[in-house]
């Protein structure tokens, strides 16, 4: 089981959308499943990958490469099996993730290869956001500002200037051209406030340099 809350990103994916819990590097072994069955007319089972003898050797194989604490006879970072209402979900690292993209059909091999290339480049972005909040969150610790409201008023006017909506779950969205507009408004936004300007100036300022 996850043992805490992490952040997930979005990626979309035959028609569909893949998930990845970001800071534990796994990604929704059912959500590909799903696109694949719906796109190719099929009813491939995630059990069935988990149960071929060929799975099991290269989990092992896997397993011997890792330094994580066992989880059975799998180690945590392979694959992890959590329980959404009376749905399980699956989440594999990115080695066993493009084996079983593989697993499911040759013209996936392919797309398993490109899908992580585009995803390791998302979540580095990903990354980036989430360290540039966290200065923008200390300027506001160290400025005037005393409301914990502050923080939202501050996420909110970012997420309009980039996304056009207020809604946080954008950032799981945004694509490397959002991310790097994102992490740079954050970044002169964080400037701003540790200069004391005002969070109407520096909207402008920041529409300005940006848009």
């Amino acid at each position: 089981m996850l043992a805490t809350k992490t952040a997930v990103i979005y990626i979309p994916f035959l028609g569909l959308e893949v998930k990845q819990d970001i800071d534990v590097q796994l990604y929704c072994a059912n959500d590909i499943l799903e696109a694949y069955n719906k796109n190719n007319n099929d009813s491939k089972r995630l059990d069935k990958y988990l149960d071929f003898s060929w799975t099991k050797e290269f989990i092992a194989v896997l397993d011997s490469k890792s330094n994580s604490p066992s989880q059975g006879d799998l180690k945590n970072d392979l694959v992890i099996k959590t329980k959404k209402g009376k749905f399980w979900w699956t989440r594999m690292n990115k080695h066993l993730v493009v084996d079983f993209m593989m697993w499911l059909s040759a013209e996936f091999k392919y797309q398993a290869i490109d899908f992580i290339l585009k995803w390791e480049s998302l979540a580095i972005g990903r990354h980036n956001i989430k360290e540039w909040y966290k200065q923008m969150t200390t300027a506001i610790q160290n400025s005037w500002k005393t409301d914990p409201r502050e923080y939202a008023y501050e996420a909110t006017m970012l997420n309009v200037l980039v996304s056009w909506s207020p809604a946080s779950n954008q950032r799981a969205r945004y694509w490397e051209d959002k991310m790097q507009l994102m992490d740079d408004m954050q970044k002169a936004n964080a400037t701003l406030i540790n200069a004391w300007i005002d969070i109407n100036t520096r909207k402008s300022l920041l529409i300005k340099q940006f848009l």
